[in-house]
């Protein structure tokens, strides 16, 4: 894993997450979570600690370049990476469905716990209660996000397969070539 090429890719994910590329809808369904995509691919394909790492830092930028409160996407993302780390190796990580399966649970976990962290910390720190949305809203937005993420999110890592050595991981038709 190379950090400088990591960088790039945190700093493309970012510009595109906040510039809302390939959203379907105005109203905030069905969008890409580009940033909890690149934590997945992440905790796939690096090592443990790198990944671990690399989802603090993923975190970090999420909660600099929204409007959360601070830390609450470093410490969703590292726990998503965490839990990814410890099944990685049983699953088959190239499979295009397993891909989906963890990036749906992925995002719709991320997006889950920090609109629950966003509604109990003001509540926890004596504030006011902050405006509740619909429960079924919520749950039309958090669903079709990660519907919406986990089916682009092969294609995603496809793509940054493609930068292979650039990355610094070895694309799946490599690695199969080398193995025999």
């Amino acid at each position: 894993m190379r950090w400088f090429s990591f960088f790039i890719l945190l700093y493309l994910a970012a510009a595109l997450q906040m510039a809302h590329l390939g959203a379907l809808s105005e109203h905030g369904y069905f969008h890409v979570e580009y940033l909890p995509s690149l934590v997945v691919f992440y905790a796939l394909f690096a090592d443990e600690s790198r990944s671990l790492l690399c989802s603090l830092i993923i975190g970090l930028v999420y909660d600099l370049t929204s409007t959360s409160l601070l830390g609450t996407h470093t410490v969703v993302l590292a726990l998503v990476a965490w839990v990814i780390s410890r099944v990685r190796m049983s699953i088959f990580r190239y499979n295009m469905i397993s891909q989906i399966i963890l990036t749906l649970l992925a995002v719709m976990f991320t997006l889950s716990a920090v609109d629950i962290l966003a509604w109990l910390a003001p509540m926890l720190i004596g504030g006011q209660r902050p405006p509740e949305l619909a429960f079924w809203q919520t749950l039309g937005l958090i669903s079709s996000t990660g519907i919406y993420t986990a089916v682009l999110a092969p294609w995603l890592f496809k793509l940054a397969f493609l930068m292979g050595p650039l990355l610094g991981f070895e694309s799946e038709n490599r690695r199969r070539w080398f193995d025999g």
